[in-house]
């Protein structure tokens, strides 16, 4: 990595990307001044900026860019960045950020690169909130005697929802599991957002909602794979399914 012109890494979390760093830093391994650095990591926003200012005190263009999008995405040449960083390092990192997710690639840009991992954060905390609202009413519609095919069509296919929902309402009807997205992971971003109100002085009584229910699902279900195991903490609570056929835990 020494030699290295330009680094690209897309680790776990924010706590892992800085001990990599500060492991190449000890050994000095770090690649040497002037070479571009990509982080791709989804990680709060604390971490992400204490390893991007490490890289750049040692003289390396760091650029934040914590990615979207699956395997399917990126084996499609279809992932999604939010990018942050110093106008020039940004202007370098966009040919490869190119190569990963074509001319569209970047979605949001910013000169800070914390402000990058937290606008990943908060499209991700929309995702999660959302995800569990679907599921919380198909709940109470079918607590209410409507059939869970009919009101998920209703949700679907409502002017003021349509497109919005598709992908979640989808999953649920079909009993999907929701995508690789592990629980552990969201519970860690949403507490990440809980944090970045608190320090805001804002009251963010959705937010702190949302990640108290996927911290319950976390004690509930234990980590594990799906958007959606919050919706199934819901099922478990209610003794009711909010799919066609609840999956088996685990």
């Amino acid at each position: 990595m020494a030699d290295a012109d330009v680094v690209i890494t897309a680790l776990p979390d924010g706590a892992t990307l800085i001990t990599h760093i500060e492991v190449l830093a000890s050994e000095g391994a770090l690649p040497g001044q002037g070479t571009l650095w990509i982080d791709l990591t989804s990680c709060d926003p604390d971490s992400g900026e204490a390893a991007t200012e490490t890289l750049v005190a040692h003289g390396i263009q760091a650029v934040a860019a914590p990615l979207a999008g699956g395997p399917s995405a990126a084996g499609a040449g279809q992932l999604r960045f939010h990018v942050g960083g110093a106008a020039d390092a940004i202007a370098r990192a966009a040919p490869y950020l190119a190569l990963l997710g074509g001319e569209d690639a970047v979605l949001f840009t910013d000169p800070r690169p914390r402000a990058a991992y937290l606008a990943k954060l908060l499209v991700n905390g929309v995702w999660f909130a959302h995800a569990a609202a679907i599921g919380e009413a198909l709940l109470i519609g079918s607590r209410h005697g409507i059939e869970r095919s009919v009101l998920g069509d209703l949700l679907r296919h409502h002017p003021a929802l349509r497109g919005v929902l598709e992908g979640t309402l989808r999953d649920l009807v079909d009993s999907a599991d929701g995508g690789p997205f592990e629980l552990e992971r969201i519970v860690d971003q949403l507490r990440a957002l809980v944090e970045a109100a608190d320090r805001s002085a804002l009251t963010a009584p959705l937010t702190v909602a949302t990640a108290r229910l996927h911290q319950d699902a976390l004690r509930q279900l234990g980590p594990g794979p799906g958007e959606l195991r919050a919706i199934r903490h819901l099922e478990l609570l209610a003794d009711r399914t909010a799919r066609t056929t609840t999956p088996a835990d685990g």
